[in-house]
């Protein structure tokens, strides 16, 4: 499956990680919305539903907009 250029937006968090109290190092992930789509779309098909292009682009914004609202990630803006 492959999605349409449209408003599709960039993930982009960190994480610091610590062993017994001591800093460990930073890794910083990237996921962007096409990703998730892509993700939704494979996992309902396996349970047997066909959504649209329209509705996982939906689901993918809905998703990015929760993990920003819950401060798990910062959007990034991508100057490409």
């Amino acid at each position: 499956m492959h999605l349409k250029e449209t408003s599709m937006k960039k993930l982009s968090w960190s994480y610091i990680l610590y062993k017994g109290g001591d800093y460990l190092r930073e890794i910083e992930v990237f996921i962007d919305t096409e990703e998730i789509a892509e993700f939704f779309f494979h996992e309902l098909v396996k349970r047997g539903y066909v959504p649209s292009e329209e509705e996982l682009e939906e689901l993918a914004d809905i998703t990015f907009e929760y993990l920003i609202e819950k401060s798990i990630i910062d959007e990034e803006v991508d100057d490409e």
